[in-house]
């Protein structure tokens, strides 16, 4: 990646991301001369006076640049792929790399000054290591994914370094990039594992809801294209088969840009078809819904298409359900797309119960599907939702969000936790911005997701137990409601109480601002783990006197002394709340802002995907 490479050259990018998730025993100046000698070769069939090679597809390109070099090839074990040739050849390039373990990123000893100064003197070769470690991080990884956090990392030192509070605003700006970052990761990967756990038909529904929700004015067969190129692009994808997942990509961005009649009459469509081709599928992905076209009726009645529908349902059951859930999800753009594939559930059941019934209206009328709309659900889910807003500004939210988890998963570790919280917070405060009416639920509930579908895959068996596992394993439409439903797992035998981990001193005065919420985090942790059958205000009740004590004693000369002597009364009034609770037998109940609503991600200790430990951000 030499200095003639600036930041706009994404298919150098691109291109570089590609061989460095394929290349892992190879360092980064010889991939970067490698990268650039392929580019130019492919930038020259743009020309008019292209050669014949030009007819080879871009991987057969790159792929014989590969192969051309003897050192590369015996370094990563690539020489049976490079006898072979054309789709064989490719083929053999995904399932290398399928095989390929993450690379552990470096810990970076270096100090922002020092990383200002780096950047500055080259820019390009900065952000080419920033994106080498990444891939080779993240080696299943989108390269867009990759390609947009290294755009990102590059307008934050633009404007970070050189200011009079670089290193606070390195703090800041850093979190949040891991935040979009780890956002767009899970997202992506969660395709993957539903799409292996469920099938294409799981995808189909959900990607079905999405863009009928984002583009009500599309027709129903327009979507079900999408949704099926959708699903064979998320398989590509997923296998590693990067070239073929972009061209797919770009072929989808470009089916939905090109009707033009629907763009025109869909302002957030209209403003995502103006990017580059590289940026409109991660525009469309975030995009907020168009507005309804004026002579949709606000609500989709079954029972009025009942005999064709159970004639349709006889002959073709998924098509006529996916038609419902195109119809009622146009409609619903404020609400989640489990609530509405929970609700078309039901008018299943309903259809199997009733569309042999000699009275098909009275049965229907009395069924699932007829008696239970989804209002009050998912009035109940916005409200939860609502109220996590009100809180995200404060730490209220986090410290809520790791009692209730703790509670319902006490075998995981407090990295597990603290980041489950965290995470959460991050999803609500990025979600909450957006209109809380119309957009909250569809931007966050999938989000919760996602980080759901990777904690189901990727937690330690240790770290699970059979009320988790067994929400694990329920439809992808009921996992987030399942797990959201969880209350203390009452079998959980608790550590032995540990006078240690309720013991402070003066150092803890010395911390400030963000610094000082781990602390208290895992205070909260540890209460809840020796105590799993304590209600979550007497936590809160316990931990507030706890807190009173922090902030008498950090203003007292003799800290140490004050830490001392204050202690009796928080931990008195935990051993008095435990015995009263043993005593009366008293069933906790929770009552949580966020119950049914939530879902968790697993940190330094579980998920893979976790930037938590990213020095470079």
């Amino acid at each position: 990646m030499g200095n003639s490479a600036p930041m706009s050259s994404s298919a150098l990018f691109r291109a570089f991301v590609g061989v460095s998730q394929n290349l892992p025993n190879s360092a980064f100046e010889e991939l970067g001369s490698m990268v650039e000698q392929a580019t130019v070769k492919v930038a020259a069939c743009c020309n008019l006076d292209y050669t014949a090679k030009c007819n080879n597809d871009e991987a057969d390109m790159f792929q014989s640049e590969v192969c051309a070099s003897h050192a590369l090839v015996e370094r990563n074990g690539l020489k049976h792929c490079c006898e072979m040739s054309g789709p064989n050849r490719t083929r053999c390039f995904v399932e290398h790399k399928s095989k390929i373990p993450s690379d552990p990123l470096p810990k970076i000893e270096m100090s922002d000054q020092d990383q200002c100064e780096n950047f500055k003197k080259n820019e390009s070769i900065f952000i080419g290591k920033f994106i080498f470690h990444l891939a080779k991080q993240f080696v299943m990884t989108h390269p867009q994914i990759i390609i947009m956090m290294a755009e990102k990392y590059h307008k934050l030192m633009q404007f970070c370094c050189g200011r009079e509070y670089a290193q606070n605003c390195f703090v800041r700006m850093k979190k949040d990039l891991r935040s979009s970052a780890q956002r767009h990761l899970f997202e992506m990967r969660s395709n993957c594992l539903v799409q292996q756990k469920y099938g294409d038909s799981a995808i189909k529904d959900r990607k079905m809801a999405q863009y009928s929700q984002k583009i009500p004015q599309a027709s129903y067969e327009m979507m079900e294209n999408m949704t099926d190129k959708t699903v064979a692009m998320t398989a590509v994808c997923c296998e590693g088969d990067m070239i073929s997942c972009l061209r797919m990509r770009k072929e989808l961005g470009d089916d939905f840009c090109s009707n033009q009649e629907i763009v025109s009459q869909n302002r957030p469509l209209f403003e995502c078809c103006k990017p580059s081709t590289k940026d409109r599928g991660w525009c469309m992905g975030e995009m907020s819904a168009g507005e309804k076209p004026k002579d949709l009726s606000a609500y989709y009645d079954v029972k009025a298409h009942l005999q064709e529908t159970c004639q349709s349902f006889h002959k073709h059951p998924e098509r006529t359900l996916r038609k419902i859930l195109f119809e009622i999800s146009r409609r619903h753009q404020e609400l989640s797309v489990e609530a509405i594939q929970r609700y078309v559930a039901k008018i299943k059941e309903s259809l199997l119960q009733c569309c042999n019934h000699e009275d098909l209206e009275n049965c229907y009328l009395a069924s699932p599907g007829g008696l239970h709309g989804f209002k009050k659900e998912t009035d109940y889910e916005w409200s939860n939702y609502h109220g996590m807003c009100h809180q995200h500004r404060s730490n209220i939210l986090e410290k809520s969000l790791l009692v209730q988890y703790t509670r319902m998963l006490p075998q995981a570790t407090f990295l597990q936790m603290d980041s489950i919280s965290e995470v959460l917070h991050d999803i609500m405060k990025h979600c909450c911005s957006i209109n809380p009416v119309f957009g909250m639920l569809p931007c966050a509930t999938p989000k919760v997701t996602a980080f759901l579908d990777n904690m189901c895959q990727d937690t330690p068996p240790e770290n699970l137990n059979p009320q988790v596992i067994r929400c694990c394993n329920e439809s992808h439409g009921e996992r987030r409601f399942c797990i959201g439903d969880l209350e203390a797992d009452e079998n959980f035998q608790p550590p032995p109480f540990t006078e240690a981990n309720f013991r402070f001193n003066a150092s803890v005065c010395d911390k400030r601002g963000d610094e000082w919420l781990p602390p208290q985090k895992r205070l909260l942790y540890n209460i809840v783990r020796i105590s799993i059958k304590l209600p979550p205000n007497l936590v809160m009740a316990i931990f507030e006197k706890f807190d009173q004590m922090f902030s008498k004693c950090c203003e007292e000369a003799d800290k140490d002394t004050c830490f001392t002597t204050e202690l009796e009364s928080p931990l008195l009034l935990f051993f008095l709340v435990m015995d009263l609770l043993h005593a009366l037998r008293i069933p906790p109940k929770v009552s949580l802002a966020a119950k049914g609503t939530h879902s968790g991600t697993q940190g330094a200790g579980g998920l893979r995907v976790s930037l938590k430990d990213l020095q470079m951000c």
